[in-house]
């Protein structure tokens, strides 16, 4: 499974939504743990803030061959 490519396509939808009904949270595009202090900042649901860390976590798990213990 690509998470990176998943990640890429839900912040991409996020973007271009014009109209945020309810609940939203902040989210640094560029996780500021790995790319420093940056200012790339997009508005999500819960839902999909929740999803994109997962993803995040999926893909860097994947990505540095770390196992779950």
């Amino acid at each position: 499974m690509n998470f990176r490519k998943q990640y890429i396509n839900l912040i991409r939808r996020a973007q271009i939504r014009s109209i945020y009904q309810g609940y939203t949270e902040k989210h640094h595009i560029f996780p500021k743990s790995i790319f420093g202090k940056n200012s790339s900042i997009i508005k999500l649901t819960a839902k999909e803030h929740y999803i994109a860390h997962h993803l995040l976590w999926k893909y860097y798990q994947k990505k540095c061959g770390r196992k779950d213990k």
